[in-house]
């Protein structure tokens, strides 16, 4: 009797960990993203082996078997592997090779689920959706020189960073299997790349100066806000900050009220109406230096306003309003057409 009340206190308690584990699984939240890669035009970059993992598990693989000079933050090349929802992930793995430095870099990153999960989770105003709501759909692995690892969430209009990584460089890799029939030293292989590259960088190549730190000097944050005025119909803004995060304003979100920690402005469009019904659009282009030179001289924790003003005749102002004053973007590049 002992036995059979043994049997049937463990059979029960076998029933109650499946029925957990399956109830944790049906109420897990999933969400539809696929991942793609990116890095600055000017410094390729090659993956060897790239995956997202939720605990042990695989849930999408990063695009690799081509070089990546898409630009900065940008969208790549897409792979969707998995499930079509998937779980948030909780660990990067990732390695890789910087051409223009001949190194290979290497990473098992830690990611910021419970940031991820709630920024999936909430998603992002769309006024001009008639759901007015919008959802995040890339996971974007950026890779700089240096071994650096930036992580962003993006979807239409918007581009969060949710995690900044270093990894570290590695020879335990095995090229010739990656790429089948070169025969040569991925040294040689990068050679071909960066004879197509600027000048200027093949120079920095000789000389070691390839600018490290540059992508980390750009994540920085201030607390700024738009403030639109002219007088003309102003329907939207888009706007682009160095650190790649980006953001679309419409509607009631056109003046926002309250300042918001923001990379410094890098690109923006402005799309209105003149006083002929016609939809127009003004595009501005910072200078880096100057912008720069304007953000690096805020206080910390120093609120400010970035002032547009628009006139009929497509002329655009651009100012930066701050505790010590008003400040041009002298050499900002204004262009303004007909939508």
């Amino acid at each position: 009797m002992k036995k059979i009340a043994s049997l049937i206190i463990i059979s029960l308690g076998l029933c109650f960990i499946f029925s957990c584990q399956n109830k944790s699984e049906t109420t897990m939240k999933r969400y539809d993203w696929i991942a793609t890669e990116n890095a600055p035009k000017e410094y390729p970059m090659r993956i060897y082996s790239g995956t997202f993992y939720a605990g042990e598990n695989p849930v999408n693989a990063i695009p690799e078997g081509t070089t990546i000079n898409y630009g900065w933050g940008a969208t790549g090349s897409i792979e969707s592997s998995g499930d079509a929802l998937k779980e948030v992930p909780d660990t990067l793995a990732l390695t890789w090779i910087s051409f223009t430095e001949n190194k290979n870099y290497t990473g098992k990153f830690p990611l910021n689920v419970k940031l991820i999960d709630s920024l999936f989770s909430a998603g992002y105003p769309a006024e001009d959706l008639p759901s007015g709501h919008e959802d995040f759909f890339y996971f974007k692995v950026g890779m700089a020189p240096g071994g650096v690892v930036v992580l962003w969430l993006g979807g239409p209009g918007k581009q969060v960073e949710v995690g900044r990584y270093q990894g570290k460089e590695t020879n335990d890799v095995d090229w010739k299997s990656a790429i089948p029939g070169y025969d040569g030293t991925m040294k040689e292989y990068g050679k071909h790349i960066i004879a197509d590259l600027p000048k200027e960088v093949q120079q920095q190549i000789i000389e070691n100066k390839i600018p490290y730190g540059k992508w980390d000097h750009w994540r920085r944050h201030f607390n700024w806000k738009p403030v639109i005025t002219g007088d003309v119909n102003i329907l939207s803004l888009s706007m682009f900050m160095f650190n790649k995060e980006m953001d679309f304003l419409i509607g009631k979100r056109l003046n926002p009220v309250g300042y918001i920690q923001r990379g410094a402005i890098e690109k923006l469009y402005i799309f209105w109406v003149d006083h002929k019904k016609r939809e127009m659009r003004s595009q501005i282009d910072f200078d880096e230096a100057e912008t720069d030179q304007i953000f690096s001289a805020l206080k910390p924790g120093e609120n400010c306003d970035l002032l547009l003003h628009v006139t009929n005749d497509g002329e655009v102002t651009v100012n930066l309003k701050t505790a010590a004053g008003v400040i041009p973007f002298k050499k900002a590049k204004v262009h303004t057409y007909l939508r």
